[in-house]
């Protein structure tokens, strides 16, 4: 930046969206004169991209890759405030999954403006984000869901939204994230094991045997046992060419199930082909 000629209105824009975490409309940039002429002429240079209802943002390409002008602190505090007061308007049309997204940049750019008479009602967005969540993902939508779901998790780290995010991360192949939510899930709701195991039977899919295995450890560190653990941990061992304890896990399974019925397939499927048909 410092090698192109921009005028102090052109730095003074980079500046400011630098610290936005998504497409704005230009409005927040009101403080700065000429403002459509500024951003036109940033969008002309490949230092903006416009997108959506002409709202702009900082190129993803260029975060982290260039030093942005930072900007004094009392127009920091303008800016926020102009984008929470942008975004609680859009946030304001309605409830549909892109209205719940908008909330979430409303709290963050009030928070950082230091304006909290401009934070949405949280518990109001969080009941109408979760219900859109568990749509989204009840319809596999996941990537829809995603997007709320890390925007949520920024300000609102509850168990169901955890349980929520990790089962979203999984989906879209991301187990390592997945995993670090389902951890954080059940240490706020230590009853909350079966998400654990439903990552680690996806991870197991896709031979990620070592997300499978901590996923079992976690879940057993909590001091309880369920058939999910004892299918899972069945299922790595086989993986891992350990029959013999495989069986003694799907035993476990059979023995504190009352009405699972896969502990049961599993071991009498593992007995078959070890060719113990009567037990089978």
């Amino acid at each position: 930046v410092d090698r192109l000629d921009l005028s102090p209105e052109e730095l003074r824009a980079l500046g400011l969206l630098s610290n936005a975490r998504r497409y704005l409309p230009i409005e927040v940039l009101g403080a700065i004169p000429n403002a459509a002429e500024v951003v036109s002429e940033l969008v002309r240079l490949s230092l903006l991209d416009r997108g959506e209802s002409d709202f702009v943002s900082v190129p993803q390409l260029l975060r982290g890759s260039i030093v942005f002008p930072r900007p004094r602190p009392d127009e920091s505090a303008e800016f926020h405030k102009r984008a929470a007061i942008e975004c609680r308007k859009l946030y304001g049309l309605g409830r549909t999954t892109p209205q719940l997204q908008w909330g979430v940049e409303a709290r963050y750019h009030a928070i950082q403006g230091g304006c909290q008479e401009l934070v949405p009602d949280l518990g109001a967005f969080a009941d109408g984000a979760l219900g859109a969540l568990r749509r989204l993902v009840n319809d596999q939508e996941f990537d829809s869901a995603k997007s709320i779901v890390d925007r949520l998790l920024v300000d609102y780290r509850t168990a169901d939204v955890l349980e929520l995010g990790a089962l979203t991360h999984a989906h879209v192949g991301e187990f390592d994230s997945g995993l670090a939510l389902a951890k954080e899930c059940v240490g706020v709701e230590p009853k909350r094991t079966w998400i654990l195991t439903e990552i680690g039977s996806r991870a197991l899919h896709i031979n990620r045997t070592e997300i499978a295995e901590e996923c079992v450890r976690v879940a057993k560190g909590t001091g309880t046992d369920s058939t999910f653990i004892a299918v899972l941990e069945g299922k790595i061992r086989i993986r891992q060419e350990r029959p013999d304890e495989a069986v003694q896990c799907f035993r476990r399974g059979v023995e504190i199930s009352d009405h699972d019925a896969w502990p049961h397939f599993f071991l009498g499927r593992l007995l078959c082909r070890r060719g113990d048909l009567d037990d089978a």
